[in-house]
């Protein structure tokens, strides 16, 4: 197999699945991958980035062990902590990054869902967002409810992020305090409210290159429509802070 032809019969409607020789991609020529996902990339992109940028909704106090975290409370790190934001300083950061040409703005929040009075004052400031600006909204909220994915869905959000980190098998080694099967229920609650879902994870925390094919794998089968890939940034404070950058 070569990597150019991969990507013409990728873009003629292929799909690699986890029966295929994933090891291919370690052996093969790296110009030729390279280009090769440059033709997909031109085939279903073109040219145009999407941008899109955060708000830190609510900071910190996480009860959440993810080894690679700031916010965690199980890590030992200066980060800022703060309940939710008033709606007002939300409503000037999206109107900011409107003017700046942003094309998608979220609120993301520490913790492992965002619940109650919070919650419902993130559906207020999504309200105001979508009736006061053009700009296409995005939340990171954790473990959220079908019935809160409809309410941010009814609010004007159109996409909902929620990273898988790594493989399934790798997964027990960054976090213990949830599961890799409840981050992949809650991407099938998104899809199935109907919202573009947004996925990913982070390389460089010890995984091995078959982690990050499964993780790729795992991302296809969900049918994940935006992937952001992370770098880890070792944190001093965190159990990860030892790790070299990639």
């Amino acid at each position: 197999m070569n990597p150019l032809i991969l990507a013409q019969e990728i873009i003629d409607g292929r799909r690699i699945t986890r029966e295929d020789d994933l090891s291919y991609f370690l052996t093969c020529d790296l110009d030729e991958l390279c280009e090769g996902a440059d033709r997909i990339r031109k085939a279903y992109i073109g040219d145009k980035v999407d941008l899109c940028s955060i708000i830190n909704g609510r900071s910190g106090r996480c009860p959440e062990d993810c080894k690679y975290c700031a916010q965690s409370v199980h890590n030992h790190t200066s980060c800022e902590i703060y309940d939710f934001l008033p709606e007002e300083k939300i409503l000037e950061a999206c109107k900011m990054n409107e003017e700046e040409g942003v094309d998608r703005f979220s609120i993301v929040t520490a913790g492992k869902a965002l619940t109650g009075k919070e919650f419902d004052q993130a559906i207020h400031a999504y309200e105001t967002m979508h009736k006061e600006c053009n700009i296409d909204l995005c939340a990171s909220m954790g473990f959220l409810s079908s019935e809160q994915l409809h309410r941010l869905h009814e609010a004007g959000v159109t996409s909902y992020h929620h990273n898988i980190e790594t493989s399934k098998r790798n997964f027990p080694n960054i976090c213990t305090t949830h599961t890799y099967d409840m981050k992949i229920e809650t991407l099938k609650k998104v899809k199935a409210e109907g919202m573009c879902a947004c996925s990913g994870g982070i390389i460089g925390m010890g995984e091995t290159w078959e982690d990050r094919l499964d993780m790729a794998v795992s991302l296809a089968e969900l049918g994940i429509d935006s992937i952001p890939i992370n770098a880890l940034m070792p944190i001093p404070g965190t159990p990860l802070e030892h790790l070299d950058q990639l």
